[in-house]
This record gives structure tokens, C-alpha cells and sequence, in this order.
């Protein structure tokens, strides 16, 4: 191994990366470069290094740039301390400051963040900033990438002496971040998803203080439209600067970088920063807004921008068909802030929130009802239904109310909630006619998930509204011993609490009819389980009579296992999960409970078995059974599922289970195939 030290100055004619050939041909394996100084040339250095492409210090052919000698001194040290491990965790940036990031993914726990160093410059002003980023090994995990980054940092160090060390969290795990001066004691701190920002202050008097602001997730939202097949798709950026000296400048784009994680997500990253033409802190390696555009695998887009300067700064971005110049959405500004230093324009790859209206009274579809969608009592957007009566919506993350209305019909609302990167399905809304607004009835049986017997004295509580869990209780009643319960209530759509003691609260949404009685509104409510348990209750309408859970687990003691009617399993031994109810004659409840969760994943599924018995003709699609999944923990409802509108096949894939993290990940699609071809075939 050779280390070459250069000024960056090409004085002997020629290449300067003649030596560097010359030695690999002699078969020095690994060369590296390291810079002293703000003059250094570090494309000149990039030539120097073997093997090509040039990696990260420490790691074997790497460019690295110091200030002076004394840091010249340590940056040996740390790849000394590389080679022998030896090496004190995280990035030595100066010669007496360290900082690191541990990141918390759920795939392995604790690693190690990789630093990569972005730039180190001067101010006219005299400041000094050091920036870069850290990221996740693709050695550890298959999103991290060398141009993913997981967290940006960016060091300032004032004219006065003051030095502030500033985190950017752009991952989802959260991360652990260090920063230790000297001798003295090192700063902790943790950034999230709710901390995006934290700073860790070293001041001349010796002091020092780490800070950190909770991060309000400010979004915007387009979807993409139409395009031609296989057309290119571009995310374009751009900010501008809100200066105390000039007002308004455009800030300019510095370099970042761009990578494909092995999953198959690709990202692209770089930042903004004040001309120094225009103000005395404006420097190109002098980052004022950082921002990471995410391409998920999913089709998903999320433009990601991290405030670090003082001004306020406007930041845009837009979606654009390459091949036609065509712009596909609007273009979205938004302002960063101290205040607001975290900004994500979601572009989702298409609609992600569907549902159904229709007549309460005759099952027709309701073609051109208004739907209204607001947020925290914004109005955020509105669509019509189509002629088959559903409508469509694209939303990012968060909690919205739908209201619904169409003349002829008692106007309704509907709380939903849209979980990131997952598409929900809407309660199928039975709007009622307004010659029905007098008082009807509301009737049902309330069943134990567990044994699939009806529960008496189970508390119930209406509000209006469907999926209404707060707010104004106008009416409550209790089951008798047979489990029934009937309510009065004048027509529209209402959302039932129910509660006992011993059971998990639970919710049933419901429809009244004036003048009629509409029975058969039925539900389960389960029995609280213990502490590591998971129970999915499935509950359905009259039709089709029978539906069928299936629960495919991970490999245990050497082998997977399939729970269905056929084999419900075992409680205390392998699979240590059970089918505890299986019901056949309409509404469920059909519930599967583990009581160990394995390593591994877990797949659950809804197959018709009516459909397979009887022929599919001979009775209602799967994706008109409203059939409801549930997933409970000791603490409660974790997850709930509606069964999709729209769709081709007797299987519903609902979700799978990581049985070490008890993560969740929402499938939630109509299927032919596995896993409940194994079962129809």
C-alpha cells in the first residue's frame, strides 16, 4: 500500500496518475490520496487512487482531505486503526472532533453509519463548514447505498469560535448520534422521524449543549396522469434564498450523487446553496438546504428537503415526462424554515384510497356524489363517483374526513386513515335516501371472537359518522343475554363502541333506515389476550356464507406450517398458533390466534370457500362480502383491513408478519394464486 501526499500540483509533465499506474504494475494493490489543504485539487487526487472507483476513507482506495498536517496526522491514524481494528468508532473531522451515527434498523439492529465526506470550505466571511453524510452498508442492509443517505451533517465553525455540530435525519429507523470534542464527554442525541433535527454546540468558553426540535411533517401531494408506455419519468427541484442582504436569490445546486440500493429503490440527492457572488456566507461547499429524492419500489416518489440555513427558503419541485419535455403535475412550492426545517412533495405512482357508494335501500351504485376531503379542517381536494359508484383519491400519510353528499340523500362522513406506501380501502358507504331520515332501527348479534358464542352486557356507545372512535356519544344501549342489541336512531350512518370488562374495545360501523329495522349488523368483540399474542379476527356480511382464514407461517423447528379448517394447528407446541373459530354460515367470526410468534414471516390470507364449493356463480364475489380483518395485540387494535372493491380471484392477501419485529406489512389485494390456490386446487 502506498500513500501519496501532493499539493495537487502537476509539476512533472504528463499524468499525473503515471506513478500510480506504474506502481499498480509493479502490484501495489491499493493506493490512496490524501490532501492537505484548502488548495488541493481533488479531481487530481481522484486520478491518483487504486483500485478505481474511489471508495471512502478509511476503506481502500480513498481521497481524503484534510486542513493541515495535524490532520494529516490523525487521518493516518484512523486508517492505521482501519486496517488493524483498532479504529475508534465513527469519523474523525478535525483533529480534536469525532462524530458518528448509529443507525436502529429493523433488520439488524444497531450499525455502524459509514461517513462520507461532502466538502470543507471557507467563507469570505471566514467561516469554516465541513458537511457530508452518513449511510447504511449495503453490507448490512439492502436499502443502504454509498448515495442513500441516512442522516446529513453539517459542521459550522463561526468566526467567533463557536462550533455547532447540525444532524439531518432523512431515514425512517431512528439513529443514534455522537459528537465528542478533546477530552470532554461526548454529546448524545437521537434523531427520528418526529426529531429530524439536532444540534450539538461546542462554545469558546468551553460549554457545550446538544438541542433538538420536534419536526412537523409538512406535505404536499400530486398524483401522476396519463403517460406513454415506458416513458421517462424526472423529478425537477430548485430553491431560493430569502437573504437579509439581496432579498430573494436563487440559490444554486451543489453536487450530490445518485444509487440503486439492491432492493430496487433508486435515490437521488444534493443540496442548495447561496451564490458568494450575492452574500459573504455563500459558499458552493456551504450546504443551505439539503434534499433526497426517494424512488420507491413501489412507484412512489418523495422529495425530501432539510432546511440549514437562517433564511427561510422556498423550495420547488415538479414532475416531468422526459421524452415530450411535459410536465405532469403542477409545480409545488413550500417554504423551509428554522421553524419548519423538514419538507417531503409525495408523488404517489397512482390512486391509493378507493371507495363505494351506494343506495342504502337498494344496494344501486351512486353515480356523481360529491366527496369532500379535508384535513384538520382544510379542505384538501374533491372528487365525484363514478357511474359503478366508487370514487378514487390520492393522499398521503395522515388522518382526513370524507364528507359525502349527493341531493336526494342524507350527507355523510367518513374518518380515514392513510397509512404510508399502503392503499386503503374505504367502508362501502349505504347512503340513505332523505325519505328516510326518520327514526329506524339498528339491529345485530355481538359474537366472542374466541369461541364464536354471543356476549351479553357489552357496553355500546354511538356517534354519528363512520369510523367516528371520539367525540360526541348520542346514544347507548347494551346486549342482552343472546348477545342482540338493538338502537332507535333516525336515519344516516353511525360508528358503535363497544366495550366490557375483559375484552379489547372494538368498532362496528352501521346504517339506520327511517322506518325500517335493519338487522343483521353484526360483529365480534375479543377477549383480551396476553402480553406477545397476536389474534386476526375475520368478520363478514350474509354473503358468501363461508369464508376461510389461512395463515402460513415461517419455518419452524425445520418446517413451515399451513392453518386452515384443515389443520388448525397447536397452541403449545409447533406451530404454536391456532385456529380458534371457524365459522360457516355467514358473518364470522373466524379467528386465528399465535401464541408465540416465530422468526420468520408470517402470510395471511381470506380464501372463498363458497365460491370454490359452490361455483362462482353460485354466489357473491369476495369483493362484495364486506368482509373486515383485524389484527390485535395485548395493548389492542394494531391493524384493520377492508376487504378491496375491486379485483379478480377467490383469495384475499391481506398482510404478512415479521415474527421477530412484529412488523406489519400491509398486502391487501385480490388474487387467483398462492397462498390459497394450495386449499381451492
Amino acid at each position: 500500500m502506498i500513500d501519496i501526499s501532493t499539493d495537487g500540483e502537476n509539476t512533472h509533465g504528463g499524468s499525473p496518475s503515471v506513478a500510480s499506474d506504474r506502481a499498480t504494475a509493479k502490484g501495489v494493490d491499493v493506493i490512496n490520496a490524501l490532501g492537505i489543504g484548502s488548495s488541493v485539487k481533488r479531481d487530481e487526487l481522484n486520478l491518483l487512487v487504486r483500485p478505481q472507483p474511489v471508495k471512502n476513507f478509511p476503506q481502500d482506495g480513498f481521497v481524503y482531505l484534510v486542513p493541515d498536517f495535524a490532520g494529516y496526522a490523525n487521518a493516518i491514524k484512523e486508517k492505521m486503526g482501519a486496517e488493524t481494528g483498532t479504529r475508534i468508532p465513527g469519523a474523525l473531522i478535525t483533529p480534536d472532533l469525532r462524530i458518528r451515527a448509529v443507525i436502529q434498523t429493523v433488520e439488524k439492529g444497531s450499525i455502524e453509519g459509514v461517513w462520507q465526506l461532502g466538502g470543507d470550505a471557507t467563507t469570505k466571511r471566514g467561516d469554516r463548514v465541513i458537511w457530508g453524510y452518513f449511510y447504511a452498508s449495503p453490507n448490512d442492509i439492502t436499502w443502504g447505498d454509498q448515495n442513500n443517505p441516512d442522516i446529513f451533517v453539517k459542521v459550522w465553525f463561526d468566526i467567533s469560535g463557536r462550533i455547532d455540530v447540525n444532524y439531518f435525519h432523512v431515514s425512517v429507523p431512528n439513529i443514534e448520534v455522537s459528537s465528542t470534542k478533546g477530552n470532554y464527554s461526548p454529546l448524545l442525541s437521537t434523531t427520528s422521524m418526529g426529531t429530524r433535527y439536532v444540534r450539538h454546540s461546542f462554545n469558546t468558553d468551553g460549554s457545550q449543549q446538544g438541542s433538538s426540535e420536534p419536526t412537523q411533517d409538512t406535505s404536499a401531494i400530486s398524483k401522476a396522469v396519463s403517460r406513454s408506455a415506458g416513458a421517462s419519468i424526472a423529478i425537477a427541484e430548485s430553491a431560493k434564498i430569502n437573504t437579509v442582504e439581496k432579498g430573494l436569490i436563487l440559490g444554486k445546486m451543489g453536487t450530490g450523487g445518485s444509487g440503486s440500493p439492491s432492493r430496487g429503490d433508486r435515490v437521488r440527492w444534493g443540496y442548495y446553496y447561496a451564490d458568494p457572488s450575492e452574500v459573504s456566507w455563500g459558499d458552493p461547499n456551504n450546504p443551505d438546504v439539503f434534499y433526497k429524492i426517494w424512488f420507491d419500489v413501489s412507484g412512489r416518489i418523495d422529495v425530501n428537503f432539510f432546511h440549514v440555513s437562517v433564511p427561510d427558503i422556498e423550495v420547488y419541485s415538479q414532475m416531468l415526462e422526459l421524452s415530450a419535455n411535459n410536465p405532469l403535475t403542477e409545480l409545488f412550492k413550500s417554504v423551509t424554515s428554522t421553524a419548519t426545517r423538514y419538507i417531503r412533495h409525495e408523488y404517489l405512482a397512482s390512486d391509493n384510497v378507493e371507495g363505494f357508494i351506494q343506495d342504502a335501500l337498494t344496494g344501486t351504485p351512486l353515480a356523481n356524489a360529491l366527496v369532500n376531503v379535508s384535513q384538520r379542517g382544510n379542505k384538501i381536494k374533491e372528487v365525484f363517483s363514478g357511474q359503478d359508484g366508487r370514487y378514487r383519491l390520492s393522499l398521503p400519510e395522515g388522518e382526513y374526513t370524507l364528507e359525502i353528499s349527493l341531493a336526494g340523500y342524507i350527507s355523510a362522513t367518513v374518518i380515514i386513515n392513510v397509512a404510508r406506501g399502503e392503499n386503503l380501502t374505504v367502508t362501502g358507504l349505504r347512503q340513505v335516501p332523505q325519505a328516510n331520515a326518520g327514526n329506524g332501527t339498528v339491529a345485530g348479534i355481538i359474537s366472542n371472537a374466541f369461541n364464536g358464542q354471543p356476549v351479553e352486557n357489552i357496553a355500546i356507545s354511538v356517534r354519528k359518522g363512520i369510523n367516528t372512535k371520539t367525540g360526541t356519544i348520542i346514544s347507548q344501549t347494551a346486549t342482552q343475554s343472546n348477545g342482540s342489541y338493538s338502537i332507535d336512531l333516525a336515519g344516516g350512518n353511525y360508528t358503535l363502541e363497544l366495550a366490557s370488562s375483559g375484552y379489547l374495545t372494538t368498532y362496528l360501523e352501521v346504517v339506520c333506515v327511517g322506518g325500517r329495522v335493519v338487522s343483521n349488523q353484526n360483529t365480534s368483540i375479543t377477549p383480551i389476550i396476553n402480553a406477545g399474542e397476536i389474534r386476526i379476527v375475520l368478520n363478514w356480511g350474509e354473503k358468501p356464507d363461508d369464508l376461510d382464514s389461512h395463515l402460513l407461517t415461517p419455518n419452524i423447528q425445520g418446517k413451515g406450517y399451513h392453518l386452515y379448517y384443515n389443520s388448525t394447528g397447536d397452541k403449545l407446541s409447533a406451530p404454536f398458533s391456532l385456529l380458534d373459530v371457524d365459522d360457516t354460515s355467514s358473518y364470522g367470526p373466524e379467528t386465528i390466534t399465535i401464541y408465540t410468534l416465530q422468526p420468520g414471516i408470517y402470510r395471511y390470507a381470506i380464501h372463498n370457500f363458497s365460491a370454490a364449493y359452490d361455483g362462482d356463480q353460485a354466489t357473491v364475489p369476495i369483493t362484495s362480502s364486506s368482509a373486515k380483518v383485524e389484527v390485535y395485540a395485548s395493548t389492542g387494535l394494531v391493524k384493520s383491513y377492508k376487504v378491496p372493491s375491486t379485483g379478480v380471484g377467490r383469495c384475499w392477501e391481506v398482510f404478512s408478519l415479521n415474527g421477530t419485529t412484529g412488523e406489519i406489512t400491509t398486502i391487501n389485494r385480490i388474487s387467483p394464486t398462492e397462498p390459497c390456490e394450495q386449499v381451492s386446487n
